[in-house]
């Protein structure tokens, strides 16, 4: 082989070493100058093509950003195939934060241990599929804690893809007070009232308190709300969701007038309904009873005292229906003339007494009977007068 022969070798080499494509070697090895001692012709070889490849692509995102601890986000997952090949066998998998818990997973999908997998999915070059999964962040999550998320999406024979993201999370919690007491009560008797602290959530609330100004001299006062002043402050802590407490307290009153106020509760986080952290309270204050009077003076009768004792203290009692007197009772309340009415400690006989007006009936029924005996013999003794004569 000439020297012509060999440069255009060299030079081939050279080429190929630093990734010269086909068409640049054809390029260099063309054929010399027939003219050239030695010169070999070189056939041209065909570039070598290389099937149409996937090329898969994941995004993550969560809503809403901050997630609130004890309330569910959504975890969107969005596999591409940004390539110009089919995938086939694609496979998703995502790796969840310990202080998140999955709700229902999509079709396709299965969890082990804290792994997310969907698998068998074929997805043809530019096309998109999108998982969504509720996620459920822990109620005690404190604020601003980092929930992390990993993905990543596979297939046989294809370069994968995956991604890392970072969410933060916030505290919202909804605690509420509702303070109980009577309407109406009198002077120098104890009033109770009752504070119920509640959490609504989504999120855990913690440093909660509850602040009260009775507005009458405190009798009883609740363990957990400790002092010695006109006012109750009860210190709750944390308090879960759907979560309750409790605190009862007497004061009393010795003049009338009108006792009670409002109670306002407070929380160390962020509360997202403001609206419900005071309510009222407060009782009328009437004038105590009057003891019975020595001079003799009547008391109150039964109807006087109900009628000025206050809605909340009054006993109804519930009238017996009418019922029709047994014969018996109609024959007893017959009315009877006052001159010969029956004493009323009289026993009841078992027949009519005859008195008054029966005694009189009756001496007239035997004076008629008289008479017409009397006027029957007077006939009697005529007609035998005739018959003889």
């Amino acid at each position: 082989m000439g020297r012509p022969g060999f440069a255009a070798v060299a030079a081939l080499a050279v080429l190929t070493a630093t990734g010269a494509s086909a068409s640049a070697a054809a390029e260099a090895v063309a054929t010399p100058p027939a003219d050239a001692p030695g010169a070999v012709a070189v056939p041209l070889a065909s570039p070598l093509v290389s099937p149409a490849a996937a090329q898969l692509r994941v995004r993550g995102s969560v809503a809403p950003d901050p997630m609130v601890a004890g309330a569910t986000s959504v975890y969107t997952l969005t596999v591409t195939n940004a390539g110009a090949g089919d995938a086939r066998d694609v496979m998703l998998t995502g790796v969840l934060d310990r202080h998140v818990s999955p709700g229902p997973l999509p079709g396709g999908c299965r969890l082990v241990a804290r792994t997310v997998t969907c698998a068998g999915l074929e997805l043809p070059a530019g096309h998109t599929v999108t998982y969504e999964i509720p996620l459920t962040t822990g109620a005690a999550v404190p604020e601003k804690t980092d929930i992390v998320h990993r993905a990543e999406v596979t297939a046989p024979g294809q370069a994968g893809d995956a991604v890392q993201f970072v969410t933060p999370t916030r505290s919202m919690s909804d605690v509420e007070v509702v303070k109980r007491g009577r309407r109406a009560a009198r002077a120098g008797g104890r009033i109770a009232y009752t504070l119920t602290v509640t959490n609504r959530g989504p999120s855990r609330a913690t440093g909660v308190s509850v602040h009260d100004s009775p507005g009458g001299t405190l009798a009883e006062r609740p363990a957990a709300c400790p002092g010695t002043g006109a006012d109750v402050v009860c210190t709750v802590g944390a308090l879960g969701p759907n979560k309750s407490r409790t605190f009862r307290y007497t004061v009393t009153s010795d003049a009338p007038g009108r006792v009670g106020g409002c109670a306002t509760v407070r929380t160390g986080g962020r509360d997202g309904n403001p609206a419900n952290d005071s309510s009222c309270a407060r009782t009328t204050v009437k004038q105590a009873r009057s003891p019975k009077s020595a001079s003799g003076e009547a008391e109150e009768t039964t109807a006087e005292q109900a009628d000025r004792l206050p809605e909340d203290e009054r006993v109804v009692v519930p009238l017996e229906e009418p019922r029709a007197p047994h014969r018996e009772e109609r024959r007893r309340s017959r009315p009877v003339a006052n001159d010969d009415a029956e004493p009323a400690d009289a026993p009841v006989s078992a027949t009519l007494p005859l008195a008054g007006t029966s005694w009189r009936l009756l001496g007239l029924g035997a004076a008629l009977l008289l008479g017409g005996a009397l006027v029957v013999s007077c006939l009697s003794r005529q007609s035998t007068g005739r018959r003889r004569r």
